[in-house]
């Protein structure tokens, strides 16, 4: 029994000092990547999303805000009518965006961080009023 425990015990010991270990090795690997002079993304590669991005502070930044749809129909008698769907809308902001980073020789790939905010459709079911 006084065996089996000083086992246990040596094996959890083993077993958290080669996590802690790797955790170190990790988080050493990650600051170092911080003090790079690129944009570093990080995060699983298979992963549409970042988990953060590290920009130095060299880096220009590029703010943008208050970009709406673009007009569709002029004469249109509803929001949707003058400006589309939601998908509509949400697809003309992004390519006026991308159209503005192209002018700065950026593209999407550049973007590091994009709040959208977004408003329900009526026209959808299941919406709220």
């Amino acid at each position: 029994m006084k065996n089996t425990i000083i086992s246990v015990i040596a094996t959890s010991i083993l077993g958290i000092s080669l996590i802690v270990g790797f955790s170190l090795a990790s988080a050493s690997s990650e600051k170092d990547e911080l003090n790079s002079d690129k944009v570093t993304f990080f995060g699983s590669p298979t992963s549409a999303i970042s988990s953060s991005v590290a920009v130095p502070q060299s880096y220009n930044r590029i703010m943008f805000s208050g970009t709406v749809s673009p007009l569709l129909n002029k004469d249109g008698k509803t929001t949707y009518e003058r400006y589309g769907n939601t998908e509509r809308q949400a697809i003309g902001i992004l390519e006026k965006l991308k159209a503005d980073l192209k002018t700065k020789g950026l593209s999407l790939a550049d973007v590091t961080f994009l709040r959208v905010y977004v408003a329900p459709d009526p026209n959808k079911e299941g919406t709220p009023d």
